[in-house]
């Protein structure tokens, strides 16, 4: 399961990549 945060999700920011202050969910794809 790799954590995506929403908002980038679709923009390639991936956990380890853009972590901030973003809520990071399940990536379902």
């Amino acid at each position: 399961v790799e954590l995506v945060d929403t908002p980038d999700s679709k923009s390639g920011s991936f956990a380890g990549v853009t972590v901030r202050a973003r809520p990071l969910v399940p990536n379902m794809n």
